[in-house]
């Protein structure tokens, strides 16, 4: 199945001849089983060349192959232009990437989204990577642990290991297994350290975040409205921040409505300040005056 769409309205050189080349070259190549190339180049969304590969049943030499022929095809030709490739390479799970991209490192990175495929029931597996570093994402996953340990376990295969990047893990069942949003670096070692302090909080965890291998955000339900504010203050003395190191606490209380969401920032633990409060209002007030004081390091 081969699909183009050309809109050509802008400022930037027509390249309209070169998009329409580039699919009648991918249409024919082995593994593509359906493509898509878009070309826009107007005044409204500027010049933007996307192509779509369906390479599920593909072997991975030929998603090396279509993604070096992509290369050659784009070329320079399309330098100013937003470029955009999109390969996928099993069910619901697929590689969005820039160009510049070798065809060893689109294959490693196929070779790992098989693989969480294979081992995750996870909704949709992405890999990003348009202009910066990658973020691999993992959404509706009914194991976030077991889906951030395998991703962590595969990424170390990825020729070159991203320095940096992240790996964001959404809970099919929040309230019953938290999250994940993992700014890398991160070993086996330091994720479990992480683990054994979110499983010791008094709270329920809806979600994560991790920078430089530590806890650096929470989102929470602190509990019914008589004991919220002392889990919330067990909550920061568990998890130790620092004025180098803060966390920052996305809260709510059982029974809230939705859109009682507040949160806070801490840098150290603090002291039980009488008298108890009850209530959104009231908690959302004690605790944002009595973390005040946390700046930047």
């Amino acid at each position: 199945m081969v699909m183009v769409a050309i809109t050509i309205v802008g400022c930037t050189p027509d390249r309209s001849a070169d998009a329409d080349r580039i699919r009648v070259e991918l249409q024919g190549m082995p593994g593509v089983a359906a493509m898509n190339v878009a070309y826009i180049n107007d005044f409204e969304n500027g010049a933007n060349l996307s192509i779509d590969l369906d390479m599920t049943r593909a072997t991975e030499p030929e998603i090396g192959a279509a993604a070096h022929r992509v290369e050659e095809l784009v070329g320079t030709q399309f330098s100013d232009h937003r470029q955009k490739t999109t390969i996928t390479v099993a069910d619901r799970a697929g590689i969005e990437y820039s160009a510049g991209k070798s065809p060893e490192y689109i294959v490693t990175v196929a070779q790992l989204l098989r693989g969480l495929r294979v081992r995750s029931g996870a909704g949709t597996i992405e890999w990003l990577q348009v202009g910066g570093p990658p973020n691999l994402e993992i959404w509706d996953s009914p194991e976030p642990d077991a889906d951030l340990r395998a991703a962590l376990g595969g990424l170390s295969t990825v020729v070159p290991t991203p320095a940096d990047g992240v790996v964001y893990v959404r809970s099919g069942a929040y309230r019953e297994r938290s999250g994940w949003n993992v700014a890398l670096p991160l070993t086996h070692a330091q994720m479990d350290m992480i683990v054994g302090q979110r499983d010791r909080l008094p709270v329920i965890v809806f979600q994560v975040d991790v920078l430089a291998a530590a806890i650096s955000g929470l989102t929470v339900d602190l509990g019914a409205p008589d004991e919220a504010y002392g889990n919330a203050l067990a909550v920061v003395a568990a998890v130790a921040p620092t004025r180098a190191h803060p966390v920052t606490v996305e809260w709510r209380m059982t029974g809230d409505a939705p859109a009682e969401v507040a949160s806070f920032t801490a840098c150290a633990p603090a002291e039980f300040a009488p008298p108890p409060v009850s209530g959104f209002a009231q908690l959302k007030e004690r605790l944002e005056d009595q973390f005040a004081g946390c700046g930047p390091a």
